[in-house]
């Protein structure tokens, strides 16, 4: 068999299991186990995955999707529509709410005197007066 035909019969070998899904490391080392030269497994694997990367389609890029929203007089209206964005104005309040609980519920543990800090409904209405006092001094600003 001439070099040129043993070559391209590896190819062939490469194209047809790869595209089987088989992974080339392991066609690879199966021919040399069957007694192959080892350069000329590499070298046609080279050339089978250079092929087929040529027959490979060109991937494009994903196109971009974008909506309006219309009101009734046909005029464009802006729409907010994350999910996240809703919470956005809230969440330094929150925030710093949680803080001031979090050390009411330290004091409370670490004191015997304010325990009241320490029981689930005491600290949920201490969020709560939280959250309102910080709103409204950030109102102020």
């Amino acid at each position: 068999m001439r070099e040129a035909d043993y070559k391209k019969k590896i190819v062939e070998y490469f194209k047809k299991n790869i595209s089987k899904g088989y992974p080339p490391e392991a066609l690879k080392w199966a021919l040399i186990k069957q007694g192959y030269s080892r350069s000329a497994v590499e070298k046609s694997l080279d050339v089978a995955n250079q092929e087929i990367a040529a027959t490979a389609p060109i991937l494009k890029e994903k196109p971009v999707i974008t909506h309006e929203v219309f009101d009734e007089g046909n005029n464009a209206v802006s729409v907010n529509s994350s999910f996240l964005n809703k919470f956005k104005p809230h969440a330094f309040n929150v925030f710093v709410s949680l803080i001031i609980v979090g050390i009411g519920y330290l004091i409370g543990v670490f004191t015997k005197y304010l325990n009241l800090l320490t029981k689930p409904l005491n600290l949920l209405v201490l969020f709560v007066v939280c959250y309102i006092i910080v709103s409204l001094v950030k109102e102020v600003d």
